[in-house]
């Protein structure tokens, strides 16, 4: 058995206070500038973080800015295209209204009238005719006396069409020469009256009753007479009535007014469009308080702006009056 004999503990050296205590020293100066450096990092990093907010919010400012002023410069172009639309337009009218009250306008419209007169009036002489062509073929079969087994019966049913038909004729021809400076001879009037006429007489022929007439009323004849001459006098009325306008019409004088004066030719109109106090620079102003760069990004309406503007008021169509 082996006995392990304990070594005797060392004495401890002698302890010199004067550098431990600048080794404490040296350790809390070097602890103190971790803190401080950490300090410092710290304060750095959220340094950064607001430039970088505020770098983010300038940026997201100037995007709004610049879509404000796009809006406003949008805005303003319309207002400046509305405005050239609306300026053409009152030209346009201004010219138009200028025009209709020229001689030549109200000739154009005498003319227009006197086309219209009759486009309107002789239909209606038509249907009259179309209205008493039994009446007359029934009357002139009578006063022939022939029936539905002659050629002569067929035949008179186109002897309404040919009354109605010389009518027209002479009533068309009476506008023509009217229009023309001409007069339609008497003996043309008459022949169409005699037409008319003739038309009126048929047809009353027709009404009377055939046979034995005493065992129909007065009241029944009448009746007949009344609705069988309908046609023809309809179409003797209508025919006078397109005569009496078309003399109305030949009659009035689209050179000098009511009072005689004489009526401005379109030669002696000024008809061109007018030169605003601002057709050379029409600007649309900005709201209050938008920025200087959209102010000075306003529309302007240039010469050649206003140009455009007078392509689009001519020309102005001849029939507008």
């Amino acid at each position: 058995m082996k006995i392990l004999k304990r070594r005797p503990e060392a004495s401890p050296e002698p302890v010199n206070l004067e550098q431990l205590a600048r080794e404490l020293q040296r350790r809390r100066e070097l602890a103190d500038a971790r803190r401080a450096d950490q300090l410092e990092r710290a304060r750095a990093e959220a340094g950064h973080g607001r430039a970088r907010a505020d770098v983010a919010t300038e940026s997201r400012l100037a995007e709004l800015a610049r879509a404000e002023r796009e809006a406003d410069v949008r805005a303003e172009a319309e207002l400046a295209r509305m405005y050239r639309e609306f300026r053409a337009a009152g030209e346009r009218t201004r010219i138009r209204a200028v025009m209709a009250r020229s001689g030549e306008a109200r000739a154009l419209r005498l003319e227009w009238l006197r086309a219209r007169n009759l486009r309107v009036l002789v239909p209606v002489l038509i249907g009259f005719g179309v209205w008493s062509t039994t009446g007359v073929q029934q009357g002139a079969a009578r006063l022939m006396d022939v029936h539905a087994d002659s050629p002569v019966w067929w035949t008179l049913w186109g002897l309404e069409a040919l009354l109605i038909g010389a009518v027209c004729w002479i009533i068309v021809c009476r506008a023509r020469l009217a229009a023309s400076g001409g007069a339609l001879a008497r003996q043309a009037e008459k022949v169409g009256f005699g037409c008319l006429f003739t038309s009126i007489v048929l047809n009353l022929v027709a009404a009377v009753p055939a046979g034995d007439a005493s065992q129909v009323s007065e009241w029944a004849v009448a009746s007949s007479m009344f609705a069988h001459a309908l046609g023809p006098v309809g179409a003797a009325v209508t025919a006078h009535l397109i005569g009496v306008i078309d003399q109305s019409i030949a009659e009035a004088d689209p050179w000098h007014d009511q009072d005689g004066q004489a009526v401005p030719r379109l030669a002696e109109m000024e008809m061109r469009p007018r030169e605003d106090a601002s057709a050379d620079s029409v600007r649309i102003g900005t709201r209050p308080g938008a920025s200087s760069s959209a102010l000075d990004a306003g529309v302007q309406c240039s010469p050649e702006g206003v140009a455009a503007g007078r392509s689009a008021v001519w020309p102005v169509p001849a029939g507008s009056g």
